[in-house]
């Protein structure tokens, strides 16, 4: 089973319209490269490229595709915006296919289509493509906002279709497109960044929207109406916990609980030994079951079980709570999600993309997962994304403790030595009075 989600009503809505059916961009020449533009946390800076347009009269369509998808939580920012320019750079035409938040997982491809009919038509000189984006709720430093992996612009002729943006793919780094780029990073700035082989990147593309126009007039088109509809939800800082109801926690080994939360939501949020689960943004009641060594939750359909691994062995639970050692590994395993499809891994609150792994057919997955030993101790969160058979997003939030990776507590160990160094201090002292008393 695909991915892929039908949007019926978006695609209703525009064949009332008339509007040109545009295919998405190929998936084969995207491909899984990992390289895009990551936005920050400031929305503003815009990522743009002009291209020359010649031969216009030859010419029966310019289309403008851009791929993009929130990057590590819904509702970030994207802004696609394509301007077609006269010879002394004047805008003719506006079309906007995208200026909203994407509330919806997976890759969308965004398409503004002008063609020769448009009364301006034979004074195009250029074209030009503006991306923005911000990383919505999360308001972090760095670069944790919309992705996008590919942005074209197609110039349709007699002859055949040409590609005419430079670096449509971002596979040549920053080159051919013009912003205040900053170096990728995972804790400070607030500017765009292009990265190479860091996006993690599917073939499959979720929605499409198309945008035709041939009127003179600068033309904004708000996002189309799709059928995915998201509990209203209020966000916070990474720092705050997640309001959920009342839950009943019992011994290791018991099973507990938790009714679905209120609607007002912390995205990457919870503290350790809590456990969230959301369907298109939407809390589920979850069913916890706290062991000895490992934690199972249960919710939706999906079941996970997390258990922490150091020197090859497993780390016991401590209060219902999960502990991770800094150079340990998590290990991840489960069913429920679509065939074949990806599941994305983070540990947050300083966002680390821990991998990514691959259900098989059944929807079964399990894979182990490096600590690394500069993350920094304390409260910390485990978040999966994920898509059910249905193709509905989910998001898992466990509430982990990152420890110091020592064999065993500070007490004892440390004491008995202390003594054992003042016991070999003593009978030195001994030894020396002993041997002066002799020597007179």
């Amino acid at each position: 089973m695909t991915r892929a989600r039908i949007v019926l009503t978006t695609i209703a809505v525009l064949a009332l319209l008339g509007v040109a059916a545009v295919g998405p961009i190929d998936q084969a020449r995207a491909a899984n490269d990992g390289n895009g533009v990551m936005f920050s946390h400031t929305a503003g800076t815009l990522v743009t490229q002009t291209v020359a347009v010649t031969d216009i009269a030859g010419t029966t369509a310019l289309t403008a595709t851009a791929r993009a998808r929130a990057g590590s939580a819904l509702g970030q920012y994207f802004l696609f915006r394509v301007e077609y320019l006269d010879a002394s750079n004047n805008v003719l035409t506006t079309i906007t296919p995208w200026n909203g938040n994407l509330n919806v997982g997976g890759w969308g491809a965004y398409t503004a289509s002008l063609d020769s009919s448009d009364p301006n038509w034979n004074s195009i000189a250029s074209v030009r493509v503006s991306l923005d984006g911000d990383d919505g709720p999360l308001g972090w430093a760095g670069n944790y906002g919309t992705w996008v992996d590919e942005v074209r612009v197609e110039q349709v002729t007699a002859g055949g279709t040409t590609q005419l943006l430079a670096n449509p793919d971002f596979a040549s780094g920053t080159t051919g497109w013009t912003s205040t780029f900053q170096a990728c990073s995972g804790g400070s700035g607030g500017r765009p960044c292009v990265s190479l082989g860091g996006i993690p990147i599917d073939t499959t593309t979720t929605t499409t929207s198309t945008t035709t126009t041939t009127s003179t007039t600068t033309t904004t088109t708000a996002p189309p109406t799709t059928t995915t509809t998201e509990a209203p939800t209020t966000t916070t800082e990474p720092a705050t916990t997640t309001t959920e109801a009342p839950t009943t926690t019992t011994e290791p080994a018991t099973t507990t609980t938790t009714t679905a939360p209120a609607t007002t939501t912390t995205l990457g949020a919870v503290t350790p030994g809590d456990v969230t689960v959301r369907v298109d943004g939407t809390p589920q009641p979850v069913t916890v079951v706290h062991g000895d060594d490992q934690i199972a939750i249960t919710s939706n359909g999906f079941t996970w079980h997390l258990t922490s691994l150091h020197g090859g062995s497993t780390l016991a639970t401590v209060d219902g709570s999960l502990q991770l050692r800094r150079g340990g590994t998590l290990h991840l395993w489960g069913s429920g999600a679509d065939g074949a499809s990806e599941l994305d891994v983070w540990l947050h609150s300083d966002p680390i993309h821990l991998g990514v792994m691959t259900a098989n057919d059944g929807g079964a997955f399990d894979q182990q997962f490096p600590v690394a030993g500069t993350v920094a101790g304390g409260s910390h969160t485990v978040m999966v994304f994920a898509v059910t058979e249905s193709g509905n997003e989910v998001q898992l939030d466990v509430g982990v403790l990152l420890v110091e990776p020592t064999g065993l507590p500070s007490t004892g160990n440390d004491t008995s030595l202390a003594f054992t160094a003042i016991a070999v201090l003593l009978l030195g002292t001994a030894l020396v009075m002993i041997t002066r008393r002799r020597a007179v």
